[in-house]
C-alpha cells in the first residue's frame, strides 16, 4: 500500500487542492482534468446518467437535501478548518443542521471516487504500520495542514497517531461514500 500510494504522490502529477483553490474543486461539476487533487471521477449530467440516484443527490438541498452534517461532526473542525466551509446552517421543520455543500448541482456532478489527499493517507497508515511515525506524522500532516491554515500539524506518537490518521480522513473525505467501509 505506501509503495503504490507513494507512487501517486510522488509521480501521478497530482496536487493536494489549496487554500485558494479548494472551494473552486469542490464548485466545479464537470470532470477535472487538470490533476488538482481527483485522481478518479464519475461524471453525472442531465443525460440520465442516474444523477438523481446517485449519493451526492441524497446531501445537494436542490436535490433530495435529505442527509445532514451532525453538530458533532461540525464541531469537530476548527473554525478555520475548509472543510468547515462546505457546510451551511440551515434550518429545516424547526430544527437547525448543516447542510453538506461538497456537490453544488443537483444535475451535473462529479463524484470524486478516488483523491490525492486519500493516497495521502494510505501513505500515512501504511508508514504507522511499517513503524515509521515520522512518515506518517508527515503524509497525515501534509493534508491537515493545508486543510486548517492555522494547525501547527500532529505531533502524536504511539496507537495516537493511528487515531489522528483516522480521524483526519474521516474528516477530509466525510460525504463521499467512505465512512460505511472505513467502519466496516
Amino acid at each position: 500500500a505506501r509503495q503504490y500510494a507513494l507512487d501517486v504522490i510522488d509521480n501521478g502529477g497530482y496536487t493536494l487542492a489549496t487554500l485558494a483553490n479548494h472551494a473552486a474543486y469542490w464548485s466545479q461539476t464537470a470532470s477535472r482534468t487538470d490533476k488538482v487533487e481527483s485522481i478518479f471521477e464519475i461524471q453525472h449530467d442531465a443525460n440520465g446518467n442516474g444523477g438523481n440516484e446517485a449519493l451526492p443527490y441524497l446531501f445537494i438541498q436542490a436535490g433530495y437535501g435529505d442527509i445532514l452534517a451532525t453538530d458533532d461532526f461540525y464541531n469537530s473542525l476548527s473554525s478555520t478548518d475548509l472543510r468547515r466551509t462546505l457546510m451551511l446552517s440551515i434550518t429545516r421543520g424547526g430544527r437547525s443542521g448543516y447542510a453538506i455543500n461538497k456537490y453544488t448541482s443537483p444535475i451535473n456532478f462529479s463524484i470524486k471516487m478516488l483523491r490525492l489527499s486519500e493516497a495521502y493517507f494510505i501513505a500515512a497508515e501504511a508508514n504507522y504500520h511499517l513503524s515509521n511515525p515520522v512518515g506518517a506524522l508527515t503524509y497525515l500532516n501534509a493534508v491537515a495542514t493545508r486543510r486548517d491554515p492555522s494547525f501547527t500539524g500532529y505531533i502524536s506518537t504511539g496507537t495516537q497517531i493511528l487515531e489522528d490518521i483516522l480521524t483526519e480522513r474521516r474528516k477530509e473525505l466525510a460525504f463521499e461514500g467512505h465512512r460505511y467501509w472505513d467502519l466496516v
